[in-house]
């Protein structure tokens, strides 16, 4: 990808989850079912003024100054955390997924009718993953994007800065811990259904939770997006989220294999040549 695009990917996908009918705002557009799943903290003018902030966000001009884009005098920036070891030269996910993937769409280009395509699968497995690896990574890169904030608003005056997290990568599991402090071995029917998340969730980790807090006087809003979710929390209002978390979540991952399945897709190019087309399941 060329830089920027994978921002911007990221930021449409965040506005046809906002914006099921189209990249505007307006009555009837917006997607309500998200106040009763996703959205954390917001009063509903809150929520109606970062709808408009998304609606309007335009990509900066140079991808590689902050904020990666403006909407009026508000800015969004976006980066990644990661759940595997992460150096210099980026995680250990994405230093071997992104190869994986280049690797898997050369060969699936190379194919032609001829070599009698059929449903073609292909396996990634993850590299060791861990909660306390992801929190480092979110304190490493929060703390470096506020300091960019801060050489921002030196010379610029806005009026909100929201941060995108995303978060690719599948494993980490979460369930939570209800029943710790009175042990095993007995039933309580049906007093208290624990949650359980299949992917992570960023609003139900106190410990991520508590890192974001601490830049509430900086950072307005922060839009996490995980492999099968959005989320949308109002930084000031963690303390009150918080409290509605009397239960901690152990978060885990165990042995990951990420599988791309395809199928044959024939085409007609001309009337005298065919080829094939592959599309993911």
């Amino acid at each position: 990808m060329a830089r920027g695009d994978r921002e911007l990917h990221c930021l449409e996908r965040i506005i046809d989850d906002v914006f099921p009918d189209g990249r505007d705002f307006g009555a009837g557009v917006v997607n309500t079912s998200l106040l009763h799943s996703s959205v954390y903290g917001f009063a509903q003018d809150d929520w109606d003024t970062l709808c408009e902030d998304l609606a309007s966000a335009k990509p900066n001009a140079d991808p590689s100054s902050f904020p990666d884009f403006i909407s009026g005098d508000t800015v969004l920036e976006h980066f990644e955390i990661t759940a595997t070891i992460e150096g210099r030269k980026g995680s250990q996910f994405k230093r071997k997924h992104e190869p994986f993937m280049g690797s898997m769409r050369k060969g699936l280009g190379n194919l032609s009718v001829e070599d009698n395509p059929r449903a073609i699968s292909r396996a990634f497995p993850y590299p060791n993953q861990q909660h306390v690896s992801l929190l480092d990574s979110l304190e490493r890169n929060l703390s470096k994007h506020a300091e960019s904030l801060r050489a921002f608003r030196v010379k610029h005056a806005i009026s909100k800065a929201i941060f995108v997290i995303e978060h690719r990568e599948y494993g980490l599991a979460m369930i939570e811990d209800v029943f710790g402090e009175i042990g095993s071995g007995r039933i309580f029917g049906d007093m208290r259904e624990q949650q359980k998340f299949s992917s992570y969730r960023m609003s139900r980790d106190a410990d991520a939770l508590s890192i974001l807090a601490d830049y509430a006087a900086e950072i307005d809003v922060v839009v996490f997006v995980g492999v099968e979710n959005i989320e949308f929390i109002k930084v000031a209002e963690i303390p009150d989220m918080l409290k509605l978390m009397p239960w901690p979540f152990v978060i885990a991952a165990g042995p990951t294999v990420e599988l791309h399945t395809f199928l044959p897709v024939t085409r007609v190019c001309a009337p005298e040549k065919e080829g094939v087309d592959y599309e993911q399941s």
